[in-house]
């Protein structure tokens, strides 16, 4: 399991790297990094109470498998969204939405600070705190930078994100289904065929709408 969690954690770590690179607005990265310092000033605190082997334990487990996939199912969408949300837009709602920090990269850094009291155990818990903000805090700054450094455009991280987190979902689902716990044991429940078709008939609206009244609204708003 902690080579699941480590995969997990240097996946969205990248990721984040990517998600940072994208935004433009020097603003909206430092006001990333200053949460992520305030984040890592909780974790400091919290980390020094918790188990390594008890959190492992506690996500060793089939529920807690399928609750990390749904908050990377979460995360994926949200990757989408700010991939493919087109920057003309006004609303304000949009606007903070697509700026809000990689929503992964949270309890990434709380498994990695925790990983780091057993990593360096010769080492002040503070001062190792504060080192890990520090580089966090210049990485999130400087993130667009660094991709122009390595020859990459901002246009060109979108797909790099998509495919991380993709990557990610995959990985997390698959150790959820090799569980043992996840083995299936009764078959002998019955599927309810209608349910299932008027499931699938929201799912189909919903998307429907979605998609037609964004191009209806500005159809509208040209010919006035």
């Amino acid at each position: 399991m902690r080579e699941v969690l480590l995969t997990i954690a240097l996946l969205a770590s990248l990721k984040y790297l990517f998600e940072e690179g994208i935004h433009r607005s020097l603003l909206v990265r430092v006001l990333h990094a200053v949460a992520y310092v305030l984040f890592l000033t909780v974790v400091h605190v919290v980390t020094q109470h918790v188990s390594r082997d008890e959190v492992e334990g506690m996500l060793y487990s089939a529920e807690a498998l399928q609750n990390v996939s749904l908050a990377v199912m979460i995360d994926l969408l949200y990757v989408v969204y700010i991939c493919t949300h087109k920057p003309t837009s006004t609303r304000r709602f949009r606007t903070w939405t697509r700026h809000l920090p990689p929503l992964l990269f949270f309890p990434t850094l709380f498994y990695l600070r925790l990983s780091l009291f057993y990593v360096l155990p010769g080492y002040s818990f503070v001062a190792v705190s504060v080192v890990v903000a520090a580089i966090v805090a210049a990485l999130s700054i400087m993130a667009p930078y660094l991709w122009q450094v390595l020859g990459l455009q901002r246009g060109s991280l979108r797909e790099p994100m998509v495919l991380l987190s993709l990557c990610t979902f995959v990985f997390v689902v698959a150790a959820g289904v090799l569980h043992p716990d996840s083995a299936v044991r009764n078959v002998s429940t019955s599927t309810d065929w209608w349910q299932t078709l008027w499931l699938l008939l929201i799912v189909l609206c919903g998307a429907t709408v979605g998609y037609l009244v964004p191009r209806l609204w500005q159809r509208i708003r040209r010919n006035k």
